[in-house]
C-alpha cells in the first residue's frame, strides 16, 4: 500500500522541521550597486575603466545637471569584451544622452572626460550598476 503523502509534501515538511519550524526568508542577491549619495554638481569628471569582462552583463550611469531631470545612459556588455570596446561604446551613449549640451571627450582608450560648456550648468555623475564582471570603473 502507498502511503497517501506525496513525495514534495514529505520533503517539504522535513525541510520545515529541520530549520526548527521557522519560515527564515532566503536573502535574494543583488547584482546591482545601491547609488552612492550625489556630492556637490562638477564642472567635470572622468569616467576611468579597467579589465574585460567575464559575463554578460550591464554598465548603468544616472546623470543628472544641476536643477535638471536625471537621464540614464546604459550599455550592454557582452563577456570577453575588453574595456577599451566598453568606453568606446559608454562614451557613444553618454554623447547620444547630454550632448550638445555637455561636451563628451573619449581622450584615451580607457577613459572618458565629461564637461560642460559654457551654456549649461554643472552636473552629478553616478555609477548605479557594473554587473558584468571583470571591469572596474572609476568616476573621477
Amino acid at each position: 500500500m502507498r502511503h497517501p503523502m506525496s513525495p514534495f509534501v514529505f520533503v517539504a515538511a522535513l525541510a520545515l522541521a529541520s530549520c526548527g519550524g521557522q519560515n527564515k526568508p532566503v536573502p535574494t542577491p543583488t547584482s546591482e550597486p545601491v547609488a552612492v549619495q550625489m556630492g556637490p554638481a562638477v564642472e567635470s569628471i572622468k569616467v576611468v575603466m579597467d579589465g574585460t569582462a567575464t559575463t554578460d552583463g550591464e554598465v548603468r550611469l544616472e546623470f543628472t545637471p544641476a536643477g535638471g531631470e536625471t537621464k540614464t545612459i546604459r550599455v550592454s556588455v557582452l563577456a570577453t569584451i575588453p574595456a577599451d570596446e566598453v568606453v568606446r561604446d559608454l562614451a557613444k551613449a553618454i554623447k547620444a544622452v547630454i550632448a550638445p549640451d555637455y561636451l563628451v571627450d573619449r581622450y584615451d582608450p580607457f577613459k572618458i572626460k565629461i564637461s560642460f560648456n559654457k551654456q549649461s550648468t554643472p552636473f552629478h555623475l553616478s555609477l548605479v550598476a557594473l554587473t558584468a564582471k571583470g571591469l572596474t570603473i572609476q568616476i573621477e
